[in-house]
């Protein structure tokens, strides 16, 4: 399926207390091996970022936040109040949201770009793609909000 660019996606948590709609055109989808991430799954994280005006959640919408506090961007992780699923990251500069890939509703159209992290993953896991693999996080954070594909997208990090 292709990317789905121009449609709204929609997504939620596994209880479904908690539901949001995400304006197109979505940022590349990554795969995050860092600890915190990590913890925050229980496993890797994959996630498509989009600037913070294009998600919406309904009037009244109650998240539990919390402060990474080992998070190289002071990253705050949004969880359903209820049933505990991990759905957003927001890192400290507040203007991007990092949705959990898991919570949108299929089919998304998203597929993998990169991974970020690389450098702590964890032992039990190996990828046999041919993806860009980072050590860290993307030098540019705004990078991360950019559709795949435009030449701003396109880094040798």
């Amino acid at each position: 399926m292709e990317r789905a660019d121009r449609a709204i996606l929609s997504g939620g948590c596994l209880c479904g207390a908690v539901r949001y709609q995400v304006q197109p055109p979505l940022g590349e989808m990554f795969l995050c091996h860092c600890v915190d991430c990590r913890r925050w799954n229980g496993s890797l994280c994959a996630g498509t970022v989009v600037l913070k005006h294009q998600l919406t959640l309904p009037p009244g919408t109650e998240l539990t936040w919390f402060t990474s506090p080992n998070s190289e961007r002071r990253a705050r992780r949004g969880f359903c109040p209820t049933c505990g699923s991990s759905l957003f990251w927001i890192p400290e500069e507040g203007h991007l949201v990092c949705v959990a890939a898991g919570s949108l509703d299929q089919p998304s159209g998203l597929r993998p770009t990169r991974h970020l992290f690389v450098s702590q993953q964890a032992d039990y896991w190996t990828y046999a793609d041919d993806l860009p693999a980072h050590p860290r996080h993307r030098p540019d954070p705004l990078a991360w909000a950019r559709p795949p594909g435009t030449p701003e997208a396109v880094d040798n990090a």
